[in-house]
């Protein structure tokens, strides 16, 4: 598998590694195709035989470590609202913008019954809330850090706290 020196065999190669590890949509993608030949050139330039693994593994553990990340980053900007689609309009953007952002969109949903009585009765702060909102819609602690602009620290104690407080809360509703 380990042909050099040639574009044409690097796109090959990346062609059929993409069709052997990739999703379907990665198969007629020629960015992905040329990101994966750009990593096969950089895994045969990187390579270093005194490490212990094969010129082939080693091409291969970084094709798969790239084709992971590319369904990472679709995954990622699967979840992020696009504003350059052709017929927006401006409101339209606008609303789009404003249902985005989080703790917007947690501003709107806190009078409903559930997050309402969750926040009082577990005496949940309005950044807990926030968090616990996220992270049921699937969000990692590292993207809702980046959406409220603070560190992953942060949200990782205000998830503890929080969960300390369900925690107490739930026990003391099942005591009575």
């Amino acid at each position: 598998m380990v042909v050099r020196d040639n574009l044409k065999n690097y796109t090959q190669q990346a062609q059929a590694l993409l069709r052997k590890f990739g999703d379907q949509w990665m198969w007629s993608s020629a960015e992905c195709e040329g990101e994966l030949t750009y990593w096969l050139m950089y895994a045969d330039n990187k390579y270093d035989p005194t490490k212990g693994a094969k010129e082939g593994t080693w091409r291969i553990f970084i094709a798969k470590c790239r084709i992971s990340t590319m369904r990472r980053m679709k995954l990622k900007h699967s979840k992020t609202p696009c504003f350059t689609d052709i017929g927006e309009d401006y409101a339209h953007q606008v609303e789009s913008l404003e249902s985005a952002d989080p703790l917007l969109a947690l501003a709107h949903k806190i009078d409903e019954p559930d997050l309402k009585e969750m926040r009082d009765r577990c005496a949940l702060t309005e950044k807990q809330l926030a968090v616990f909102d996220l992270l049921s819609q699937g969000y990692t602690q590292v993207e809702i850090a980046e959406m409220l602009g603070v560190s992953k620290q942060a949200i990782g104690m205000r998830n503890k706290a929080m969960l300390d407080k369900l925690r107490s809360c739930f026990a003391r509703a099942r005591s009575r």
